[in-house]
Formats: C-alpha cells, sequence, structure tokens
C-alpha cells in the first residue's frame, strides 16, 4: 500500500531585507513513498536549512515508512546523511555555495534545478525502485519556506580518518570555535571581524585555544585573528571531526552554527533573520533535535566581546562536564536568548 506523506506547515521569515515567500517544494517536491526506497532531494538550499529541516526530515521519512534513503545534495555534503544507503553528489555553477531562490533565479540556477530534477527522476526509473515509490511532482515556484513534520535527530560524527588527522593536528588544551563569514550574499550576517579578534584574545586568556574556520568569498581575505586559523582550509566533513574535539562553537546565525548542533556541541550565536524573545524556543522545537546546549545572546547580527564572554564560559563548563559524566556525543541543556 503506497503512502502519502505531505509536509505542509507554514511559516513566515524575513530574509535578505524584504519579506517574502519562498516554498520548501523547490528543494523536496512532495513525496510517495513505500516501505523500502526514498529518493530524497535535490537539495540547491542553503546549509542551514539542509541541516536544520532536511536531514532530518528525510531521516524521520526513512524511520517513519522502513526506507532506504538515496540522496541527492551537493559535493562535499556528505557527511550530513550517515543514515543514507546512497549519496549522489553535484556541484553549482560559478563556484555559488547555493541557489539564490529567494530572489529571482538567474537562468543558470534555472537549468541546474532542472537538470537535478532529471537526475532524480532518473534514479526513481531504475528497476530496482519500481513500485517501491513516486514522485509526485509540484507546479510553480513559489516563495513560500517550509518547516518539516515527523523530522528525527541526526546527531553527526566525523569519518575515521579525518577524527584520527585533526585529534593529532589540533593541540589537546580545551578548544573554542570561532565560525568567520564573509559572504556577497547576506552581507549583514558577515562577520565582524573586531569582535572576533576581541573574542580571541579573551579566549587565550582563559588558557584556551581559539581556532576560527568558515568559507570566505572571493573579494574578502582571510582575517588576521591570533589562534589557529583554519578559514578556507576545511571541508565540512572536516568541521564535524574539529567540532567533535571542540568544547564550544561561536559565531553568528549561519549554517555552521548550526552544525555545532547537529554535532552535539554547545554553542553561542546571535542574529536572527526573526526577531522576538520566542527565538530560542523556536529554534529548539525545529532545528536543535539533538537538545544540544545553545544561548541564543541577541536579536542583532553585531555583538560585543562582552556579551559573548559569560555564555562562553557556561558553555565550557557544560562541555567538560559532559565529558566528565562520560557522554561523549552530546552536551544537553536549555537556551535563552
Amino acid at each position: 500500500m503506497i503512502k502519502r506523506f505531505f509536509a505542509q506547515l507554514w511559516v513566515n521569515m524575513k530574509f535578505h531585507g524584504p519579506r517574502v515567500w519562498r516554498s520548501m517544494t523547490l528543494h523536496a517536491p512532495e513525496k510517495w513513498v513505500a516501505d523500502g526506497v526514498v529518493v530524497a532531494g535535490p537539495f540547491v538550499g542553503e546549509l542551514g536549512f539542509e541541516i536544520g529541516e532536511w536531514v532530518p526530515h528525510i531521516k524521520g521519512l526513512a524511520d517513519r515508512f522502513k526506507c532506504r534513503a538515496h540522496v541527492f545534495t551537493k559535493k562535499g555534503r556528505e557527511v550530513l546523511y550517515p543514515f543514507a544507503e546512497t549519496i549522489h553528489t553535484f556541484d553549482f555553477p560559478g563556484g555559488r555555495a547555493y541557489c539564490n531562490w529567494l530572489i529571482d533565479p538567474c537562468e543558470e540556477e534555472v537549468q541546474l534545478y532542472d537538470a537535478l530534477e532529471n537526475r532524480v527522476r532518473a534514479c526513481a526509473a531504475r528497476c530496482e525502485f519500481r513500485n517501491k515509490y513516486r514522485i509526485l511532482e509540484t507546479s510553480g515556484r513559489s516563495r513560500v519556506f517550509k518547516t518539516f513534520r515527523n523530522k528525527a535527530p541526526v546527531l553527526l560524527e566525523p569519518p575515521a580518518n579525518l577524527a584520527a588527522k585533526w585529534k593529532k593536528a589540533l593541540p589537546s588544551t580545551t578548544k573554542v570555535i570561532l565560525t568567520f563569514r564573509a559572504s556577497t550574499r547576506g552581507r549583514q550576517r558577515n562577520s565582524n571581524i573586531d569582535t572576533l579578534r576581541r573574542a580571541a584574545e579573551f579566549i587565550i586568556k582563559k588558557g584556551w585555544t581559539p581556532v576560527t574556520v568558515g568559507k570566505i568569498d572571493d573579494e574578502y581575505s582571510v582575517p588576521d585573528i591570533v589562534g589557529l586559523n583554519l578559514v578556507n582550509q576545511t571541508s565540512l566533513a572536516d568541521l564535524v571531526a574539529i567540532y567533535n574535539l571542540s568544547s564550544a562553537v561561536v559565531g553568528s546565525s549561519t549554517g555552521i552554527i548550526h552544525l555545532a548542533a547537529a554535532c552535539g556541541v554547545p554553542h553561542i550565536t546571535w542574529g536572527a533573520t526573526r526577531s522576538g524573545d520566542k527565538i530560542a524556543a523556536r529554534y529548539n522545537k525545529d532545528w536543535n533535535l539533538n537538545n544540544t546546549w545553545v544561548r541564543f545572546i541577541s536579536n542583532d547580527w553585531d555583538v560585543s566581546v562582552e556579551e559573548i564572554a559569560s555564555p562562553l564560559v557556561e558553555a565550557v563548563k557544560v562541555s567538560e562536564a559532559t565529558l566528565q559524566g562520560g557522554n561523549l556525543s552530546k552536551a544537553n541543556g536549555t537556551s535563552t536568548i
């Protein structure tokens, strides 16, 4: 018996200035699935949405319908799908990190998505998958952002070779990760270099090691920040390994901060596409399915080191207590704003 699953919970969001509506059907056509197989994708959106919405949704589908998951995602994001049987990858044109469906997509992005849809349909037509499921096509590209129900938590762990590599490469001291963002898209979310520099100095004064990570666009230069600077030197799988060896992650609310939640690492963040004192509760309910310890310190995209300091000390204490308690994979706690 074929079962039909709908993810139809709509929420409004504000992004890149103007208020718009966005549809996750761009990335996730509604599925008919039966026991056996689910083919998921292509996902062409931002990393944060993939970590917080898409991956848990596919894991939830696979668990609910006892399906083997075959996923389509951007090359380099394979580490996000430890439960998948097969992972099909693709590249974006022109070095793009994602397709910008929030605003009118360029023709190159439309052609990419159409080509990817054809790849998904070709995969679905494979003889061993026949009568296992059907893909229900959706018309148009309406501007609505969709959050999915029936999600399942996914706790990320690094490949064994990368775990060993970074355990050897990183110092044995307490490590605090600083995430750096410098992008031509959503410039208001870019990191304040002075704040990160002062945060790194604070971390050193505490006797810890600051490790700066992130990817930056070509028009920006790698920041000069004390400590270990790994900007533009790590893959997503590298970050999973580094996060799992660290005590806390600090940075504005972007994709690699949400990666900390998926890795179970305490993190401090700020900035939100939506404002209001319920943002932390909403984050925990919808995206922080591992119940990872987190502090939202401000809705603003720029904060001071004084706002970071106290929550960071608390995060390190939580991490150390978790390690001493023998639970190496997850730090539980509440979040506030």
